[in-house]
């Protein structure tokens, strides 16, 4: 008699990443360092790609939003907030991949977009932008929204003017 070896069915799912506004970013208040921690070598290289564009050297804890990183100029905090909320999500979205993948459920994401602010993670997500571009992007972005609707004698400010 013949003996039939069952195998387990391996059935990716196709699914779209999407990522949420700045209006989102209330909710990603007082985060730690859970993730970053988390010795997920992927969600690690984020977070230094990060720092290195932001200028911060070897130090992905400068991208975490706490008391102590945040800027005290209020556009440079604007920006840093949203080079920190690109991170987060796309540090999430790494989480999610290695959590599912542990759990034997396999995925793939056929495409990424994002509402507003989400479409520069959609970006990096897909691979049109590196890390540290994306982190670049983000920096300005909300700062250059504050500076279309006010007026702003400050630095930093300027530098978004003269970039622009």
């Amino acid at each position: 008699m013949a003996e039939f070896k069952v195998e387990k069915e391996c059935v990716e799912n196709n699914i779209v990443g999407f990522f949420p506004g700045l209006g989102s970013r209330f909710q990603y208040q007082d985060l730690g360092d859970a993730l970053l921690r988390s010795g997920n070598e992927i969600i690690e290289k984020i977070y230094l790609d990060a720092a290195l564009a932001m200028g911060y050297g070897d130090h992905p804890e400068k991208m975490l939003i706490t008391p102590e990183t945040l800027p005290e100029g209020k556009m440079e905090r604007q920006g840093f907030i949203g080079a920190s909320f690109l991170i987060h999500n796309l540090a999430l979205a790494a989480q999610l991949s290695a959590q599912a993948k542990k759990q034997d459920h396999h995925f793939h994401f056929v495409a990424y977009s994002g509402e507003s602010f989400g479409i520069i993670n959609a970006a990096v997500a897909s691979g049109a932008l590196s890390v540290g571009d994306g982190v670049k992007i983000a920096n300005f972005f909300t700062p250059y929204i504050l500076l279309a609707s006010e007026k702003h004698d400050d630095s930093f400010s300027q530098s978004i003017l003269d970039y622009y």
